[in-house]
C-alpha cells in the first residue's frame, strides 16, 4: 500500500459511531457551539435587553419607527412627525413597531417509552440533544427560557427566565431524570400533568419533544387550550423500525415478559407491527393541522440539525 493511499486516509477520517443509549453530558455541552452556527442565524435588528428582541407583527407604541401616515382623530400628538407635516401641509403621525419579548418554553419527554432505539441514538438521547440545542439558540438570542421535563422516577421544571446558566441547569437535570433501563411502569399523567404546567401562561414559543406515547383524550384538550395562547411545536420523535416493520427473517421480541416471534413475511403481523405508528402519527397531524400547530417529525438516525433546520424561522421571525 503507497503512502498517498486514498483509501488508508478515508479509513483514518472514519470514526465508527456508537449507539448512544444514554445521555452523555459532554455531548450536551459539545452542542453549544453548534447552537451558536447552525444556520448563521440572521438576527432581526436588536433593540433593548429588557424591552425583548424580536420585533412584533403589531404595530404600535415603541422604539423602532416603521412608517409616517395621515393623522387621525386620537392619535397621541406626540408622535406627530413634523417635518412631513410641514412638507405636506397635512398632519401626519410617527408609526412604531411594537416590541414584546418572546419567551422559549420546552417540554421534554424522557418517560420509559423513550428508552428505545434501534440505530445511532435512543429516542430519549435525541430529545435531549433537541431540547438542548432550541436552549443554546434561546440562550444566544437573549431569550427567556422555560423548561420542563419528565422521567419515569423524577421530574424537573426551571421558571421562565433569562439567565446565562440556565442551559447547565438543563443539561444536569436532563441527565438525571432521562432513563437508563427498560420499564413497564409508566405514570400515565405525567405527560398531562407537564404541559399543564404552562396553560397559565400566554405568548410562548412552546416545543413539546415526544414519542406521544401517552396521548389521550385528555392531553389533546390541554394540547388545544395552548394552543390558543402560545405557539406550538410538536416535535414527535420516532425510531425508524417503530414506522417500518423488520423486512428480513423471523425475529424473536419480548412483549409483557413473554417472547413472541415476528415473521417479516407475514402480511397481518407486518400491518399490526405498523399500525399503531400509523394511527397516533396521522392524529398528530390532522390535529396540528386543524388547530394550527406546526407539526416536526424527529428520525433517530437523523441528527439534531437535520431536524430544527425545517424550523429555522422560528428565531427570525
Amino acid at each position: 500500500m503507497s503512502e498517498l493511499d486514498p483509501k488508508s486516509d478515508l479509513q483514518a477520517d472514519q470514526k465508527p459511531q456508537k449507539h448512544q443509549c444514554k445521555i452523555d453530558i459532554d455531548d450536551l455541552y459539545a452542542l453549544k457551539k453548534q447552537a451558536y452556527h447552525w444556520l448563521k442565524i440572521p438576527h432581526p435588528k436588536k433593540l433593548h435587553m429588557q424591552s425583548g428582541q424580536y420585533i412584533s407583527k403589531h404595530k404600535g407604541a415603541g422604539l423602532d419607527f416603521n412608517e409616517s401616515r395621515p393623522y387621525n382623530e386620537g392619535d397621541d400628538i406626540r408622535h406627530i412627525d413634523w417635518r412631513i407635516t410641514a412638507r405636506s401641509g397635512k398632519a401626519y403621525t410617527k408609526i412604531y413597531h411594537e416590541e414584546r419579548e418572546r419567551p422559549i418554553s420546552i417540554l421534554c419527554d424522557q418517560s420509559s417509552t423513550m428508552f428505545f432505539g434501534s440505530q445511532k441514538q435512543f429516542k430519549s438521547v435525541l430529545s435531549a440533544k433537541l431540547s438542548m440545542m432550541i436552549t443554546w439558540i434561546s440562550i444566544q438570542n437573549g431569550d427567556k427560557i422555560a423548561f420542563s421535563g419528565w422521567g419515569h422516577n423524577k421530574s424537573f421544571t426551571l421558571p421562565l427566565q433569562r439567565k446565562s446558566f440556565a442551559g447547565s441547569v438543563i443539561a444536569k437535570n436532563l441527565c438525571e431524570i432521562s432513563p437508563t433501563e427498560l420499564s413497564t411502569q409508566t405514570n400515565l399523567n405525567s405527560f398531562n400533568d407537564s404541559i399543564k404546567t404552562f396553560s397559565r401562561s400566554h405568548g410562548h414559543h412552546l416545543f413539546i419533544i415526544s414519542d406521544f406515547y401517552h396521548l389521550n383524550d385528555e392531553c389533546l384538550q390541554t394540547l388545544n387550550h395552548l394552543a390558543k395562547h402560545h405557539q406550538l411545536v410538536l416535535i414527535h420523535v420516532y425510531d425508524d423500525i417503530e414506522k417500518n416493520a423488520p423486512t428480513s427473517g423471523t425475529l424473536p421480541f419480548l412483549h409483557n415478559g413473554k417472547t413472541n416471534w415476528f415473521n417479516s413475511k407475514n402480511k397481518t403481523q407486518i400491518q399490526k407491527w405498523q399500525q399503531p405508528f400509523v394511527d397516533r402519527e396521522e392524529l398528530l397531524k390532522q390535529f396540528c393541522n386543524k388547530h394550527k400547530i406546526s407539526y416536526l417529525p424527529a428520525n433517530c438516525k437523523q441528527s439534531e440539525l437535520e431536524i430544527l433546520e425545517s424550523i429555522q424561522h422560528w428565531w427570525t421571525l
